[in-house]
C-alpha cells in the first residue's frame, strides 16, 4: 500500500501541513507548555519523516 500511496500521501500532508504553520494554535499551546522547560523537548510521531 505505501508504495503505491506513499509519495502522493506525503505531498498531501506536506501541502496540508506546512512546517511552522499552526493549526487551530497548536504551536502556540505547546510553546506556551514548554516555555519554562530547561532542556531537549522530544516530539515524536509528527510529520512524514521526509526532510523539508
Amino acid at each position: 500500500m505505501f508504495n503505491e500511496y506513499g509519495k502522493l500521501s506525503t505531498m498531501l500532508y506536506e501541502h496540508t501541513k506546512p512546517i511552522g504553520y499552526s493549526i487551530n494554535g497548536d504551536i502556540e499551546y505547546y510553546s506556551e507548555k514548554l516555555k519554562n522547560l530547561s532542556g531537549r523537548v522530544l516530539e515524536a510521531g509528527v510529520g512524514t519523516g521526509v526532510p523539508p
